[in-house]
């Protein structure tokens, strides 16, 4: 900055100190953001004042942004930080410093009430936008009085220092308010990425289940073909004559019967599966004698397992009478599919059914058979609509898939639980049901209740 001849030396080293004073806080802090580095620009102006008016006693009092309170906040001595305090306290009271900042111009008190011998010199910290707080300079007046060129300097450094505090607060804010957004935007891209995950399961799931009901629909189809063209085959031979005696006949007229019965099976397991998908499944419980549930299952189911081999018992245990609320119509629906299951996936062995009381109110039921078993994997998809173990055993012994789906649904709507569990490919399956009891068994022996776990 170019000088007149007529300041004084000392003058013209201000002014020149006063060019370099923006670059003098270049280093201050960390960082344009960091909150430490306003303190840095107090400490740094301190110093330019000492630097610039030797023998000074100078504090900052800057207006606080939550409370809009006049707090000193910075001294150049903290030997004078109470007669500082005073000083600006004195100054407050008697409005000068309101008019500083109001007027926007400096002020100057020849004699403080607090110390006479002190000189007063107060310095408006603004910006166009911003009341940042004043500077507040006690000189001691044997030192001589503050010159109006001395005045005008601090008054420019002030400014400059307020616009660099306006700049530094500007700045964090921006900072704060980019982090924030930073943080938003992470927030949303995690959650569209794990909308899009999710999206992407359920598609996956959508593609899994549409191939489900296309093996589905295309083993219905053979399943539904082969008792149909079975009935309309035996029938045709009926009606032609076909047949060599008595025997052959009664015998034809039976394959027939038994292929309407196993199509008619099969129709009441679609239209099953038809009310369960669309909410519309309900059962009646009420009070059910398992004795009599069991006896009507084995009338049905012996037959079957005699054909095969198979060893077919019911156990349950002796005097305990169980009876459980369920629906008893659906209940026998479930326990002929399953064990018609167990007697179709056995080749050798037994199916075994047996029931009994648990000690917290429950009547389990469980059908265990020495078959084929499940894998793991298939383990965790069988009870679901549609859906077959896998293999050239089921292959051969058919099925649409919907047997465990409907007596899952069926159980659960009777308030009970359907677990299925196996050890592994060849070492047999367990279907274990629980149902609610109706009342606790009359005749309690260590037989009759067993404690066990819900599943």
């Amino acid at each position: 900055m170019a000088m007149t001849k007529n300041y004084s030396a000392s003058v013209q080293w201000w002014f020149e100190r006063l060019d370099a004073f923006p670059d003098c806080f270049s280093d201050t802090g960390t960082g344009p953001g960091d909150a430490s580095r306003e303190q840095g620009l107090h400490k740094s102006l301190l110093a330019e004042i000492d630097h610039l008016l030797p023998m000074v006693h100078s504090a900052l009092y800057l207006v606080q942004q939550d409370t809009l309170e006049m707090q000193m906040s910075a001294v150049n001595n903290p030997e004078w930080d109470m007669q500082l305090k005073e000083v600006g306290a004195e100054q407050i009271r008697d409005g000068l410093i309101a008019w500083t900042l109001k007027s926007g111009r400096p002020a100057v008190v020849d004699a403080s009430t607090v110390n006479p011998h002190l000189q007063v010199t107060i310095v408006p910290l603004l910006t166009t936008r911003s009341i940042i707080g004043v500077c507040l300079i006690l000189r001691d007046r044997l030192h001589g009085k503050m010159s109006l060129e001395q005045v005008k300097i601090l008054s420019i450094l002030g400014s400059q220092f307020a616009f660099l505090i306006e700049n530094q607060r500007l700045f964090r804010k921006l900072e704060t308010h980019n982090q924030d957004l930073e943080f938003q935007v992470q927030q949303r891209t995690q959650g569209l990425e794990a909308s899009l995950r999710s999206l992407e399961q359920m598609n996956q799931g959508i593609l899994e289940m549409t191939r489900l009901k296309s093996n589905f629909l295309t083993n219905t189809s053979h399943e539904l073909r082969t008792p149909l063209n079975s009935i309309i085959g035996f029938l045709h031979l009926i009606k032609d004559g076909l047949y060599n005696s008595a025997d052959e006949h009664n015998e034809f007229a039976q394959h027939a019967l038994d292929s309407a019965q196993h199509l008619l099976t099969l129709i009441n397991d679609l239209l099953d599966i038809a009310k369960i998908e669309a909410g519309k499944m309900s059962v009646d419980n009420e009070t059910v004698k398992l004795e009599d549930i069991f006896e009507e299952a084995r009338v049905l189911m012996d037959v079957q397992a005699r054909r095969k081999g198979l060893a077919l018992t019911f156990e349950a245990p002796e005097g305990a009478n169980l009876e459980l609320r369920g629906d008893p119509r659906r209940l026998k629906q479930v326990l002929v599919n399953l064990i018609g299951n167990a007697v179709k996936f056995t080749q050798s062995g037994s199916v075994r059914v047996r029931a009994c009381a648990t000690t917290d109110s429950w009547c389990q039921i469980t059908i265990v058979d020495t078959g084929i078993g499940v894998s793991p994997t298939m383990l965790e998809r069988l009870g679901k609509a549609f859906v077959q173990a896998d293999g050239e055993s089921t292959r051969c012994n058919g099925g649409t898939g919907l047997g465990l789906a409907i007596s899952r649904v069926l159980i659960e709507l009777m308030g009970g639980s359907f677990l299925v569990s196996s050890e592994g490919e060849g070492c047999g399956t367990m279907v274990t049901l629980r149902l609610p009891l109706a009342r606790l068994p009359s005749s309690r022996s260590d037989d009759s209740l067993i404690a066990v776990p819900r599943h």
